[in-house]
C-alpha cells in the first residue's frame, strides 16, 4: 500500500495549511535525491540508471524506486514545455500507456488533482493523483501524491496509489550544458498483481518514460 491523502482532509486552497503542506513536499525533494543515490542499482539501459531501495521495516507495500538520467542533445526549454507546462495532461504524447489524463480539480495554477489512466496487461489501471509543480531558476520540480478521492472507479480499471517526487534541471558538465533528470516513485498497482511482479517490472521498465520524452522533445519541440 502507498499512504494516500483523503480528499476530505485537504486544507483549503490558498489557505496558510494548504500552502504548508505543498511547500513540505517541495522542501523534501532535495534529500530525497540525495539519499537514493546510495541506493543499489538494478538496471542500466544507455543513459539511464535505476535503483530501488532497499525494503525497511516502515517501508509500506511496493519497493522505492529512483532513476537518473543526463541528457546533451535537448534544451531546458524543450523539457520544460513537456514536462512542466501543463504536466499531466501531456503525459499522453510520451508515455506509450498512458490511454487518458482528466483534470478533476483545479486549486491553483500549478496544483491540481488529475485522473490518470494506463493500459496495461490484465487490467487497465487508473491513479488518481495531487499533482503540483514549481520552477527555480533553471530547474523545476514534480511533485505527485496519491489521493483518496470519492469519483469512482472508471469500467475495466482497478485503481492504484502513486507517489512521485521528480527534478529536471540544467547541468554544466566539463563545460557543456545538458539536462539532468531524477524521478522517485512509490506505487502500488491495486488489485490482486503480486508485489514481486509490480517490482521485477519496475526494475525492468522504469527507464522507458525517459527515452520517448526525450525522442519527443527532440521531434516536437527543439526540431520546430
Amino acid at each position: 500500500m502507498v499512504t494516500t491523502i483523503s480528499r476530505k482532509d485537504l486544507p483549503e486552497a490558498g489557505s496558510p495549511e494548504f500552502k504548508s503542506m505543498v511547500d513540505g513536499w517541495f522542501a523534501d525533494i532535495d534529500e530525497l535525491v540525495k539519499n537514493s543515490r546510495s541506493w543499489p542499482v538494478v538496471n542500466t539501459t544507455g543513459e539511464v540508471v535505476t535503483r530501488r531501495k532497499q525494503k525497511e521495516a516502515s517501508d509500506e507495500g511496493n519497493h522505492y524506486f529512483q532513476r537518473e538520467s543526463t541528457h546533451f542533445d535537448i534544451t531546458y526549454e524543450g523539457m520544460r514545455s513537456l514536462l512542466y507546462v501543463d504536466h499531466s495532461l501531456q503525459e499522453p504524447k510520451y508515455i506509450n500507456m498512458c490511454e487518458g489524463v482528466e483534470l478533476i480539480e483545479e486549486f491553483e495554477p500549478q496544483v491540481g488533482i488529475y485522473w490518470i489512466g494506463f493500459k496495461v496487461p490484465f487490467a487497465s489501471r487508473e491513479f488518481v493523483e495531487l499533482v503540483a509543480t514549481r520552477e527555480e531558476g533553471r530547474a523545476f520540480f514534480i511533485v505527485s501524491k496519491g489521493v483518496d478521492h470519492p469519483s469512482p472507479v472508471k469500467s475495466g480499471h482497478v485503481r492504484g496509489e502513486y507517489d512521485a517526487w521528480e527534478i529536471v534541471r540544467e547541468v554544466e558538465v566539463d563545460g557543456k550544458k545538458g539536462i539532468e533528470w531524477v524521478c522517485i516513485q512509490h506505487s502500488s498497482a491495486g488489485g490482486n498483481l503480486p508485489k514481486w511482479i509490480v517490482d521485477a517490472a519496475a526494475s525492468k521498465d522504469f527507464h522507458k518514460d525517459v527515452g520517448s520524452a526525450i525522442e519527443y522533445v527532440k521531434t516536437h519541440v527543439d526540431g520546430q
